[in-house]
């Protein structure tokens, strides 16, 4: 997310937070009993530049995001919130049988620094281990593709062993409540993906320029 902030935005969220330390500085310093050297002021300062930005960040920061369609157009959609829908596998590669499909339900955890996708079907479970935005103003559609490892649960893993894989949800700017998508694995098997939003309402449209 931080990635797709404009610099403008980059440059006004860190200057926040170095004026934050700064006051931060001012109180602790003015309740030490002694002074402090140059140096000791200087990683004070600093390390209270990150400190509060970082609690700063995590605590307004989806907050802000979520009641302003303005920051989630300059963005990303706020994602956050319970999905529900199925995984349909592409046919066996090996016998051309159809797989039927499987219903699963997704958590989604979106923050300024991190996104993270849990999927959870009757048989086993997907984290994510790293995930990365696309925005496409000209196509007025957002791009999720995350990296994932799936844990299946022991009585099933005869026939479905744990396996790493790569995954891709796209929604469009005029549906925020629905995202379609595909899978990838190491096991060179396919599918897609078509989730529903069922945690967090029917957002409103977003106005891309």
């Amino acid at each position: 997310m931080w990635s797709l902030l404009t610099r403008k935005c980059q440059v006004s969220l860190v200057m926040g937070a170095g004026l934050a330390g700064v006051h931060v500085l001012q109180v602790l310093y003015g309740l030490l009993s002694k002074p402090i050297s140059t140096w000791g002021a200087v990683s004070l300062v600093a390390t209270a530049i990150v400190g509060v930005g970082a609690l700063l960040v995590d605590m307004l920061w989806p907050w802000l995001w979520s009641l302003s369609p303005a920051l989630q157009r300059m963005t990303f959609p706020n994602l956050n919130g319970k999905w529900q829908g199925t995984v349909q596998p592409a046919p066996n590669p090996q016998t051309g049988r159809a797989v039927a499909p499987i219903e699963v339900e997704v958590e989604i955890r979106q923050g300024l620094l991190n996104t993270v996708i849990t999927m959870q079907s009757r048989e086993s479970t997907s984290y994510s281990t790293r995930s990365w935005l696309e925005r496409f103003p000209e196509r007025r559609c957002f791009r999720i593709w995350y990296s994932y490892s799936n844990d299946p649960q022991a009585q099933y893993r005869q026939r479905s062993s744990p396996h790493e894989g790569v995954g891709m949800l796209e929604m469009g700017a005029d549906d925020l409540h629905t995202m379609t998508g595909r899978y990838y694995t190491d096991r060179r098997t396919t599918g897609d993906v078509s989730l529903k939003r069922v945690g967090l309402g029917r957002p409103r449209k977003l106005r891309l320029s």
